[in-house]
């Protein structure tokens, strides 16, 4: 499945959805309907609206912990918690494997300044560097799924 999960998001990424786009949708497209997903998801790319912030794949994989292990109900505290815990540490393991968390950090560009936008994207660093972020963020994500019991079947 973590193969599997990790292709669809590649696919998803090169028809021209967002990294945030990809990794949700290749988690929650057969849960979830396809067009929310993508409608909810659709703005995180580029760092949050191109703004250079924490790249879309983390944002998208956020997502998929956050709808299977976040709370519902303003009574699951604990579920509040253990959702946040399980966040930090996928985090913490993303820096660890890419030394940043935000899209300026991993390309080393501010993308927020189109300039420095267009010279990413003549340099094919979208292209090159971003595939392997959204691979291992659902390549990680899949992890997570495999080794922390689900809170709730959805």
């Amino acid at each position: 499945m973590k193969i599997i999960v990790a292709e669809r998001a590649l696919s998803l990424f090169s028809e021209g959805f967002s990294c945030s786009q990809s990794v949700a949708l290749a988690f929650l497209e057969k849960t979830v309907d396809p067009a929310i997903i993508a409608a909810l998801s659709a703005s995180y790319g580029g760092g949050m609206g191109r703004s250079g912030q924490t790249c879309g794949a983390i944002s998208g994989a956020v997502m998929v912990i956050g709808y299977y292990y976040g709370q519902c109900a303003p009574i699951e505290s604990e579920k509040k918690e253990r959702a946040y815990g399980l966040v930090q540490t996928w985090v913490s393991a993303f820096r660890e494997e890419f030394g940043h968390t935000t899209c300026n950090g991993l390309l080393g560009f501010d993308i927020g300044i189109e300039s420095q936008r267009l010279l990413a994207k003549e340099q094919g660093l979208f292209a090159s560097r971003c595939p392997r972020f959204v691979q291992k963020a659902a390549e990680m994500t899949q992890q997570w799924l495999e080794v922390y019991p689900i809170s709730r079947s959805r």
